[in-house]
């Protein structure tokens, strides 16, 4: 929301209004309290938009505030570049006049202290921020020099600090989107000719290490190019050739996943992940249709190299649930999404296997990264986003580690569809590490994935469970007969469902796959149980055994 409604919200006619001028306003822009920041951006851009002030208070107001974002004092940077977006948004033909303001105030020179460097730098990314965020490029107001200004004082940040890396590319990427939102393709090719892109893209798809954030800027580009090429072809001539001719396809595709990998497992925890993890998802799901055999494969090996650390481990965990998440959030078509997830739980058997493992041993230093990472993966195939873990208190008074609650901190997402839950069901249950998994996880998978199933799903799952138990496995019998309880138990099981798993706990508990047939005696069951004994005057009871 901008800050009118904000102020209509609260109402204006509330506001004490204090003896203060106007300039002492933008000292109230760096005030700690978010709230006297705001009320001071709201009463600067109202003092000029209903003419409190002079007209010509408009240009020192632009002036003062170019030259606050670059102050490190208090809060200036957030409030002076809130206040820079809301004048913007009242006066969008002053945009060219704040890019003039930033080249003269926060201009980039060799003799400069690394200390005042890195406050110009800063000071130019919020400008840039605020532009964007005022809404001035879909307002058509910029030329072909201003917005290549913007693209070369953004591709200069990139290259300044790498630490400025992200914000730069993102919103260099924002600022494409929002003119190809606005019919402005044309334009594009303003922004990004700075960057080198053909360049950096083909010498980047030979490497195993990429830059993720260059790679980000390509991805925004060609969901963009795909989206408008069948409306507007002759305005996209002009582009990238990377991007025209589609520098991922064959095997760089894979090649660039691999690399992704290896920058999420190298991420550290303390780190937020850029916005180029969700242009990777978007580009992987609307232009790499057809690619999910090679790209999952591709991606565990960046992910969860041999022989890796338990840092390396937890990092990628947490790389693994982002990417989860980034591909929700990417699937405007969600059929194209559930082509593409499944294979989550189905091509990465290295790395589920040594998620689960790490679930299983809570002493693991990457438990607590396992965990997080099995919290938001459940809340991906449930729908549920944001799922946080969250310790349970016991009734001994203690907490137990490793479980969580369902709180629901957003709006979900799109429900999966039966067929896709029951193949990550099965995927979850044929490892042989899922058994080994606490109850309070297990038991987690098998709400976000059974509860939801109509009765025709949950027959064809029976139906599966009968036909197929696991070969191989000394624990093969109780996991079948887990699965066949889940089902018979469940609310929506038809009556078919329910006297299939009696039957088949009957024909277990009383009938031999193999050996040369006999009877079981029910006095010797309760003597070898335990239970009180048979009276002398009572005949025993066998049961008879039928051999297979």
């Amino acid at each position: 929301l901008t800050l009118v409604v904000w102020g209509c919200h609260h109402g204006q006619a509330n506001w004490p209004m204090p003896d203060e001028t106007f300039l002492q306003k933008f000292h109230a822009l760096a005030d700690a309290d978010a709230e006297v920041r705001c009320r001071a951006a709201y009463d600067v851009r109202m003092s000029l938009v209903n003419g409190q002030v002079g007209a010509d208070e408009l240009s020192y107001s632009l002036r003062r505030l170019v030259r606050g974002v670059q102050s490190s004092r208090q809060c200036a940077r957030q409030g002076f570049s809130l206040a820079l977006a809301e004048l913007l948004q009242a006066f969008p033909k002053e945009l060219e006049t704040v890019l003039q303001l930033v080249d003269q105030t926060a201009e980039i020179q060799s003799g400069l202290r690394a200390g005042e460097q890195k406050e110009r730098l800063l000071g130019r990314l919020l400008v840039y921020a605020a532009i964007l965020q005022a809404g001035g490029l879909g307002e058509k107001v910029l030329g072909a020099d201003a917005l290549s200004k913007l693209g070369k004082g953004l591709f200069q940040i990139y290259s300044a600090r790498p630490y400025m890396a992200a914000a730069a590319v993102s919103i260099a990427g924002d600022a494409c989107v929002e003119l190809c939102r606005t019919g402005q393709h044309r334009n594009v090719p303003e922004v990004v000719s700075a960057w080198g892109l053909d360049k950096k893209i083909e010498e980047g798809s030979s490497k195993e290490e990429i830059d993720v954030h260059i790679f980000g800027l390509f991805f925004v580009l060609r969901v963009a190019y795909e989206a408008a090429k069948a409306t507007d072809t002759a305005a996209l001539k002009s582009w990238p050739a990377c991007v025209r001719k589609d520098a991922m396809s064959g095997d760089a595709a894979a090649r660039v996943a691999k690399g992704m990998g290896k920058f999420l497992s190298g991420a550290p925890l303390a780190d937020a992940m850029p916005a180029s993890l969700g242009c990777f998802c978007k580009w992987w799901l609307r232009s790499s249709r057809g690619r999910e055999t090679e790209m999952w494969p591709a991606l565990e090996e960046g992910l969860f190299p041999e022989q890796a650390n338990m840092t390396t481990l937890a990092q990628a965990f947490r790389g693994l649930a982002l990417l989860a998440e980034g591909l929700r959030d990417a699937g405007e078509d969600t059929e194209q999404v559930e082509k593409v997830l499944p294979g989550l739980f189905e091509k990465l058997p290295r790395g589920l296997g040594l998620l689960l493992k790490a679930l299983a041993w809570t002493k693991s230093p990457a438990h607590a990264a396992a965990t997080f990472a099995h919290s938001r993966l459940v809340g991906v195939v449930s729908g549920i986003r944001g799922i946080q873990p969250q310790a349970v208190q016991q009734k001994s008074g203690k907490r137990k580690r490793g479980q969580e609650s369902t709180e629901r901190l957003s709006s979900p997402w799109p429900a999966l569809s039966d067929g896709t839950r029951l193949v990550i069901l099965s995927a979850l249950q044929r490892n042989e590490d899922f058994s080994k998994v606490p109850g309070i996880f297990q038991r987690q998978w098998q709400q976000a994935l059974l509860a939801p199933l109509a009765p025709t799903a949950i027959r064809t799952r029976c139906l599966a469970v009968i036909k197929g138990p696991r070969e191989g496995a000394d624990d093969s019998d109780r996991i079948t007969a887990a699965q066949m309880e889940q089902l018979g138990s469940h609310s929506r099981a038809p009556d078919e469902v329910v006297l299939a798993v009696l039957f088949s706990f009957f024909a277990k508990a009383y009938f031999a796959n193999s050996g040369s047939g006999g009877s079981y005696s029910l006095r010797s069951f309760k003597a070898s149980a335990g239970l009180p004994a048979m009276p002398d005057n009572i005949d025993d009871l066998l049961v008879p055994i039928a051999s297979s």
